[in-house]
């Protein structure tokens, strides 16, 4: 009698791979290239591509630059497709916000940054830490 410690493990597809996969299929189609032509550009074998473009197997980050290299877009052209969080979009905007608030390179326009965020905290009713300004660019 087989066990079910015996059989091997049902490995199951994740959403984000499958994701990934499908934008890789899309573009290699829009361009008219087969899963030969691609494989041979990445040094893989068709069969590999097959199982990148299912999602069965997942695509490491310097595999996925380089695919993005072959099929003409960015890296983050297979991930537009993946839903956002709320923390990602929360991360985003922080990251952009950090980004912006940086480019300026008057400490007065600084200030004047800082001090506009508390008065929209204060005006929503919400605590501003206040944290000090920092000289550096």
């Amino acid at each position: 009698m087989v066990s079910a410690r015996d059989e091997p493990p049902i490995k199951r597809i994740k959403e984000a791979d499958a994701l990934v996969g499908s934008r890789i299929r899309e573009r290699r189609l829009q361009l008219g290239l087969t899963q030969e032509n691609v494989a041979a550009v990445l040094g893989v074998t068709f069969q590999q591509l097959q199982k990148y473009e299912r999602g069965f197997n997942r695509v490491g980050a310097s595999r996925l630059v380089d695919m993005a290299r072959a099929l003409g877009v960015q890296p983050s052209y297979f991930f537009d497709a993946l839903p956002a969080t709320h923390e990602t979009k929360q991360s985003l905007l922080e990251a952009e916000l950090l980004t912006d608030f940086r480019s300026l390179r008057s400490h007065e326009l600084r200030e004047a940054a800082v001090e506009m965020v508390r008065l929209l905290c204060r005006a929503t009713n919400k605590k501003s830490p206040g944290p000090a300004i920092s000289d550096d660019p």
